[in-house]
């Protein structure tokens, strides 16, 4: 109910998203910023999505506003994005896409985006940014924050003390016996863990962005499965939001991650789902308000 109202407001005070570019030496970036139609000025979330890619390929980020940035308006928050290399709204690049998309290349691109940001402020926002990730975006907003010092962090079911390697063994590890076989029918699912090893150091060695394998590129799976971002939380200096599911493969990770951060007396709030999965923006989770409720909280009076 809340979250309803929170959309319900905002439907009246946010504006369409604004498409900006930003110039790079070797690219040019489509970015989006949202502020609601307000005369005071106010602080701006960078929101980091997941690692979305469905059978026709990549969508733009503008889906993302579609969902969320009316809540971000209705407490004053504007919302920036950055479009994925290759695409450009409803001009897409499949091809150029893939050939740029693991999650160094989005962590790289993101710091670029929030140097421009300040060195190019948009109109109203007041200086302060918060960073928001869910999913593959939470390990990227974490380094992200380690690297440009928001005022906050939220982190949604994407945050551990392990590598990307070993969730995506437990996600097919753990996988129900009709995922078993519709992979086996599809020539791609590793039934041992010396079988993934061995699939693993494949991709490695080959790291095409024309190869797939389980939904991602050979060269994104080369970059993801190692990376970890259990070093870059525990160096975060400002206020922390995670948010993980008790039925998300994740979940005990991050258990373990938050009880190192809280013995090192980190600013760490996080919010343990009962029974909820990897659905994070589900209203039925109520997560949005207590995100809301984080971030307002942190907002420069």
């Amino acid at each position: 109910m809340k979250l309803f109202l929170f959309c319900l407001i905002g439907y009246f005070l946010f504006a369409e998203p604004i498409r900006h570019e930003m110039h790079l030496q070797d690219d040019t970036l489509t970015y989006y910023v949202d502020l609601p139609n307000t005369e005071k000025s106010m602080p701006l979330v960078l929101v980091v999505e997941g690692s979305y890619c469905d059978n026709t390929g990549p969508q733009s980020i503008l889906r993302l506003h579609e969902v969320i940035g009316n809540s971000f308006a209705s407490v004053s928050i504007g919302m920036t994005t950055l479009e994925r290399r290759g695409v450009d709204g409803d001009d897409i690049d499949v091809a150029k896409y893939h050939a740029f998309n693991t999650p160094t290349q989005r962590l790289l691109d993101h710091i670029e985006l929030v140097h421009h940001l300040r060195l190019h402020p948009p109109e109203s926002w007041n200086g302060q940014l918060f960073i928001l990730g869910g999913s593959e975006g939470g390990p990227i907003a974490i380094k992200l924050s380690k690297d440009t010092e928001p005022s906050a962090c939220v982190a949604l079911v994407g945050c551990g003390d392990q590598t990307f390697k070993e969730y995506i063994w437990q996600s097919l590890s753990q996988a129900p016996v009709w995922r078993h076989f519709y992979m086996m029918c599809n020539g791609d699912m590793p039934f041992t863990r010396k079988a993934y090893e061995k699939h693993v150091a494949q991709m490695k060695s080959n790291p095409v962005s024309d190869q797939f394998w389980y939904g991602q590129t050979y060269l994104y799976w080369a970059d993801a499965l190692d990376q970890c971002e259990m070093d870059a939380f525990l160096q975060l200096k400002c206020p922390v939001f995670v948010v993980a599911g008790t039925k998300d493969l994740e979940c005990p990770s991050t258990d373990r991650l938050i009880a190192q951060a809280k013995e090192q007396n980190q600013d760490v709030t996080y919010l343990r789902v009962d029974g909820m999965g990897h659905d994070v923006l589900n209203p039925q989770w109520e997560v949005m308000p207590k995100i809301l409720e984080f971030l307002t909280d942190k907002t420069m009076q």
